[in-house]
């Protein structure tokens, strides 16, 4: 792949090279959601 080309993905599960920006994530909101909900089950899991 060319340096600074713009391309479409067929497939979005890049396993070869550096695509783009856009077909990464941090997961920072997806983090939190996963951290919050144990620490619910943790809270329940506990009060039963």
């Amino acid at each position: 792949m060319e340096k600074g080309r713009t391309i479409t993905l067929r497939n979005p599960f890049v396993y070869q090279g550096y695509v783009s920006p856009d077909y990464f994530c941090d997961r920072i909101t997806e983090t939190k959601k996963l951290i919050a909900n144990l620490q619910i089950m943790d809270v329940i899991r506990y009060s039963i």
